[in-house]
């Protein structure tokens, strides 16, 4: 067999932006949350439906009937513009000036989306992988503990939706290696 051990990537360590959602696929002003723990992971999921006939014990086809994905990420930097995202609250809510701020919760808050980009090591000529993600909207927070001797996070569970704006066919998401 032949391999080619240069394709193998070791310490992928990725930074993880995020910044407020753009129509149409645009740029979006996206801030690197700082620290991270654990890697940050992205997880395609398909669900098919499994197409069988009498005549056989096997499944005949598998056709794609719905396609979700998730990016999971925790964030080492408590900063209150950390906790608006995770908590969906709107720009409004989060009132003063670091590190003094006041982040009011609204359980009636509106939908909010995000634009995502994650850049780490690649295959490509400068080994940079970057995946960019047009419309999120965050999924699940973790338990947030305050505890003695432990290192305070957020832990964010982020679901990526179709750009339903915008030409071309990376309407999910675009992955480039530079």
């Amino acid at each position: 067999m032949a391999g080619d051990r240069d394709k193998i990537i070791v310490d992928a360590h990725a930074t993880f932006n995020i910044g407020a959602y753009v129509t149409a696929k645009g740029a979006g002003t996206l801030v690197d949350v700082g620290f991270t723990q654990d890697g940050v992971s992205f997880k395609p999921t398909v669900e098919h439906k499994m197409v069988e006939v009498d005549q056989h014990l096997a499944a005949i086809r598998a056709v794609p009937m719905k396609r979700e994905y998730e990016i999971k990420v925790k964030i080492l930097e408590s900063q209150m513009e950390h906790l608006r995202v995770a908590m969906g609250q709107p720009d409004a809510n989060l009132t003063g000036a670091p590190p003094d701020e006041t982040l009011d919760i609204d359980d009636d808050a509106g939908e909010q989306y995000h634009q995502i980009s994650l850049v780490g090591t690649g295959l490509g000529t400068t080994k940079v992988r970057t995946l960019t993600f047009w419309r999120c909207f965050i999924k699940d927070v973790a338990e947030i503990a305050m505890k003695k001797d432990e290192v305070a996070f957020i832990e964010l569970t982020i679901g990526v939706l179709r750009e339903t704006t915008g030409a071309g066919n990376d309407d999910v998401m675009k992955w480039v290696e530079i």
